[in-house]
Formats: C-alpha cells, structure tokens, sequence
C-alpha cells in the first residue's frame, strides 16, 4: 500500500471515498463510495454492471453489497450485454431516488445494432420501467465542453449535455465531480438517414436488406456502433488536505519533500482523476476518416485544460482492444496509471497493450481487482 500524507490540518477526516475495479473478467462494474467520519456509507456511484460470465457480476454484486447500501447513482457506457447483464441484480439495490445516466441514442435505430446490442438495450429499458425509472440522456457536444453544473442531489431534466460538472456536495462544499462525455453523434446519423427518406414511422418492417444498407451509411459516419459510449470523468475539486491510499508500490507523484503547501486543481487531480471509458473508440492522432475519432483529440486537449490536467487512473477502452486505443493515447503525459478489464485467456488476444508504455498497467480480470481510497480533511 502507498500512503501519501500532506501534514493535515484536521485530526478527523471530512469523508472518505473509496474506489472499487471489481474482478468480473471481460465486462466491468465500477464503484465509488462515499463514507462520513464515522465511516458510514452515504453515497454510492457505479459504472457499468456486467460480465461474459453472469457467475461473476452476480457474486461481484453480493459481495459489494452490504446490508443498507444503495445505489445513488448509476452511469451505464453502452448496451453491451458485458456492461449491462447485471442490471436486474444491481436494481434490487436502487435507492428511492436513483439517477441512471445513459448516452443518447435514437430507439428508432435499434434495429439497426446486432441482435445482442438490441436484446441488451431492452433489457436496461426493462429493468429501468419496471422501478419507474427515466433515465438521463447525456447528448453530443461538438466543443466537448459546457459550462452548466448541477448538483447531483436535485432533479434533472431528461437530458445533459456533454461534459457537465455535476457536483457532490458535503456541508454546502463542492467535493467530488462527476463529468459525463459522450462524443457521439448519433443526431447527425438520423439526420443523414432522414434526408434519404427513409420511413422511421414502422421500423419494424424494415427488410433484412434495408437494414443492411442503413448500417453501411451508419458505419460510413462512424467506425463502430461502440463508439456511442458514455465517458465519466471522476475527480476531486477544491479541497484542500488528502489523503491517498493505493494497492501500489511506486509512486508516479513524485512528492515527497513537499513541505505541505496547499492543494490546487492540478495536483489534486493528480491524485484522484478517474477516466472510465466503456468501450469507447479513442485512437489519438489516427489520422481515421471517422468524425468521433478525430475529435478524440481536440477532447483530450478540452479535458486537459478544462477538467483534469491529469489522469490518475484510465480505463483502457474496449478491454484493451487495438481497434479502440493505441499507444499515442495511452502514452499521453497526462495518463498516470491503466486499468483495462478483460478474460485471462481469450480468443480475440484482449488485452493489446504495448510492455514499453512504462506505466503501471492493471489488469482486472476473474481474479484480481483494484482499490483505492481518498480521505478528505
């Protein structure tokens, strides 16, 4: 365990969080948990809940959950059965007031995906109707990012805009940030295929064929229907004393002769910048035809300035596919640390990650998980 200390002003600590990889294999299911002073759990976030191996999501949610803790809020990447099969477990963990955030799309599109993205989006409608839930659409940006911030305890309309600051608060302070990405859009396919008179009034009619040819317009404005994923930026703000605790034994930081000035945003997000990803379609610099692609860059440039200077944790996307990711944007100075989740043996040869990228690299899979905690002051 590395232990960072900064001579805190406070002998109790404000709050705790504590941040959760669960080892579910090829999928992901993602926790971040809030506990006050007396180290009782008050808030809970998850990111994505499912696996190849529904064993393994449904033991992972067992496990996790203790009696009285509930989900607070929930951000789901994309429909893929691997991120989302877990869903009707995890609900009987909803709190009353649960928010689930989903990346826009059009359901007017979804016999266009194979047949399993189609089955799993049905399921996440499912099981969100059947608790009464209307999720929160996160919508494409063309700058990446907005001004708008909200406070992750009030109502919200039914959709966001990408790169929101949504704020968790603590004794009327700003301590956390949750920033939803989804670079995406899935507008402008609609509106292509809308030009070409295509009748979405029965789309339940559309011909093997048809759908055939949609699908290559759709994939002619875009590379993968995964890109369609929603990107979470976890972060602290404007705090000042912290405490980090890793199951890591180096340290990237490079401060220990500090002599304990006071945080600002740039080390801050040093220590507890998350990136989760999804199965996000993220190649820097790849000279790619897409439009989603070549915006990757100009939202890491946004990221950077706007958000987070640095990445402590990054999800490798897509379960360490080279489709996905390359080594341009996994060596980027602003990646700390990488996580990618996967099987440990498996056909399609996930993970693809370069051994010289020399940074820690964890690799989340049946067996092994990840955990930190962040403490306040």
């Amino acid at each position: 365990m590395l232990l960072i200390n900064k001579n805190f002003k406070s002998v109790n600590p404000v709050i705790k969080v504590k941040r959760q990889i669960h080892p579910v294999g090829h999928g992901a299911f993602i926790t971040e948990q809030f506990f006050d002073p007396e180290d009782k759990c008050i808030f809970t976030v998850v990111y994505d809940c499912g696996s190849r191996s529904k064993q393994l999501i449904n033991k992972a949610i067992t496990d996790f959950f203790n009696e009285g803790i509930k989900v607070d809020v929930l951000f789901i990447s994309h429909f893929d059965s691997d991120h989302v099969n877990g869903l009707p477990n995890l609900s009987m963990h909803f709190s009353k007031d649960v928010k689930v955030f989903i990346p826009f799309f059009y359901q007017k599109l979804r016999n266009i995906y194979p047949k399993d993205k189609a089955i799993a989006i049905d399921l996440v409608f499912k099981t969100l109707k059947a608790h009464t839930i209307n999720p929160i659409y996160v919508t494409y940006n063309a700058n990446s990012y907005t001004s708008d911030e909200l406070d992750i305890n009030h109502p919200f309309n039914r959709s966001i805009k990408s790169g929101t600051h949504i704020h968790y608060y603590i004794n009327e302070q700003i301590i956390w940030e949750y920033v939803p990405f989804n670079l995406f859009d899935e507008k402008a396919i609609y509106n292509k295929l809308k030009s070409l008179n295509i009748d979405f009034s029965a789309t339940e009619a559309w011909s093997n064929e048809m759908i055939k040819d949609i699908r290559i317009i759709y994939h002619e404005m875009c590379s993968s229907i995964n890109e369609n994923s929603l990107i979470i930026l976890s972060h602290t703000v404007k705090v000042r004393d912290i405490n980090l605790q890793i199951n890591d034994e180096s340290c990237d930081w490079q401060c220990q002769n500090c002599s304990g000035c006071e945080y600002d945003r740039y080390k801050l997000n040093m220590t507890s910048a998350a990136l989760y990803t999804g199965d996000s379609v993220l190649k820097a610099n790849s000279g790619t035809k897409s439009k989603a692609l070549k915006e990757f860059d100009i939202f890491l440039l946004v990221l950077c300035k706007e958000y987070a200077p640095v990445i402590s944790l990054f999800q490798v996307p897509h379960h360490g596919s080279k489709n996905n990711s390359n080594s341009i944007t996994l060596a980027d100075k602003m990646i700390l640390r990488l996580f990618v989740n996967c099987q440990e043996y498996n056909k399609i040869k996930h993970p693809n990650i370069s051994q010289s990228l020399n940074k820690p690299i964890y690799i989340i899979d049946k067996s092994h998980g990840y955990n930190e905690e962040i403490t306040f002051y």
